[in-house]
């Protein structure tokens, strides 16, 4: 079965999204204890617009996810189980963007490392998380707590300073924030309209508007074209939205047209949150040099090369998703290249380009359905019915 993107289907955005939306705690905040004797860089690894670093934990590797989405750290359970940690009961639920989840366990951290840089008595919270993220946990918010923290995406180089060490990059622009249920927040602008939006470097997109903000500024209808789809998975369940391009979106001096965004249909969970007006993901952020300096509630940015890149996203029509190892099709949108194809929802993707599935990466699988307008995919598809 043949699958061409059109030239009209630059229109189509990210549904291929397998990574969390952003992952939300309430009031959980982690203890200090970081290292200050000096600044430590050490490599990034980028899958997508998602950044990992390699972590030891009571001198186990690892790999964790940089996420100042995630109001707390997260282990998998595989991971606790390899550490041998013993969790404790719950105390705080988890609101993610897909909904509300039960209280997860919690662990006890006694050290962890991130090149030379160590810190301990930190907690972290046993939550699985998606497949196509393929790491042991995530890196939240009381780990950045920690040292003044700076993402390089360019040169994928992460740097940790203690606040002796620190001096604001040149060029950089100082850009306040303010924390809800533990994440962080920036004024920004949609179409000239103000709003805090959250801080969230684990999330797979670039903009995502919240129910209550869209509501009351009347942008539902407002973008043509608008399209109707799964636009993810988080904490809580899949998450919903209207896939559109805003003419423009500022942050600060720094302003951008043509971007890819989601207006969230969520009635529940982060994403119906009246708090902010929105959620920045990584498509956002690789943009420039990211550095964090939580304890002065501000962060500076710097643009990279990246910066002028235009917004790409999935121009398949298709909403792809995981489930033990598989990949299915979870919506079609009409009107797009999949559904002239024939490909049906619940369709589970075999190969693509005669490639078994099973021999990608997720974020391989993600950039086939970026690929330029006009290209051709070939799909090997398995029916409800085995077919």
């Amino acid at each position: 079965m043949n699958l061409q993107s059109h030239t009209k289907s630059s229109v189509y955005r990210a549904a291929v999204y397998l990574a969390m939306i952003g992952t939300f705690w309430s009031g959980l905040i982690g203890p200090a204890g970081a290292d200050e004797a000096r600044a430590v860089t050490v490599p990034l690894i980028q899958r997508g617009v998602h950044v990992f670093v390699a972590v030891t934990i009571e001198d186990r590797p690892m790999l964790f996810g940089l996420d100042t989405g995630a109001g707390a750290n997260v282990l998998t359970p595989q991971a606790a189980g390899r550490l041998g940690l013993n969790p404790e009961k719950g105390q705080v639920n988890v609101l993610g963007a897909g909904g509300v989840s039960t209280a997860p366990p919690a662990v006890k951290i006694g050290t962890l490392r991130v090149g030379e840089a160590a810190t301990t008595a930190q907690t972290a919270y046993i939550i699985p998380l998606p497949d196509a993220l393929a790491c042991d946990g995530l890196l939240g918010t009381p780990f950045f707590r920690e040292w003044i923290v700076q993402i390089d995406y360019a040169h994928l180089r992460l740097s940790l300073m203690p606040r002796a060490a620190f001096r604001p990059p040149a060029g950089a622009s100082a850009v306040p924030i303010r924390f809800y249920n533990n994440i962080p927040a920036l004024e920004a602008t949609v179409d000239g309209i103000k709003g805090l939006f959250k801080i969230d470097t684990g999330a797979g997109d670039a903009v995502t508007v919240f129910s209550p903000f869209v509501a009351q500024h009347h942008l539902r209808g407002k973008y043509v074209p608008s399209l109707h789809t799964i636009t993810g998975r988080g904490v809580g369940g899949v998450v919903y939205g209207d896939l559109v391009r805003l003419p423009t979106f500022g942050i600060g001096s720094f302003h951008f047209t043509n971007v890819a965004a989601t207006l969230s249909l969520q009635t529940e969970g982060a994403f119906a949150g009246k708090e902010s007006a929105g959620n920045l993901g990584g498509e956002i952020w690789q943009r420039f040099t990211l550095t964090l300096d939580y304890p002065e509630n501000k962060i500076f940015l710097a643009r990279n090369a990246h910066f002028e890149e235009p917004f790409i996203a999935n121009r398949s029509g298709l909403a792809l998703d995981t489930e033990q190892g598989a990949l299915l099709v979870r919506s079609v949108l009409p009107n797009g290249p999949g559904i002239d194809a024939g490909v049906q929802a619940g369709d589970t993707v075999l190969a693509i380009d005669e490639t078994p599935v099973e021999k990608m990466k997720f974020w391989e699988v993600r950039a086939v359905f970026r690929g330029e307008p006009g290209s051709k995919i070939r799909l090997r598809l398995r029916r409800t019915d085995k077919t």
